[in-house]
């Protein structure tokens, strides 16, 4: 898995497809992290 978390900006990016293998699981970091950010954007 490679991708950059911004410091201070809303920015979360992935250079792989966190919807696929290996496990099913291995990626709800990146899926938790948006929604996030999503909610937390507008605070």
């Amino acid at each position: 898995m490679e991708g950059l978390v911004h410091e201070r900006l809303p920015i979360l990016t992935t250079q792989f497809h966190p919807e696929s293998k290996p496990g099913p699981l291995d990626a709800n970091w990146v899926f938790d992290e948006f929604a996030r950010m999503v909610i937390n954007h507008g605070r």
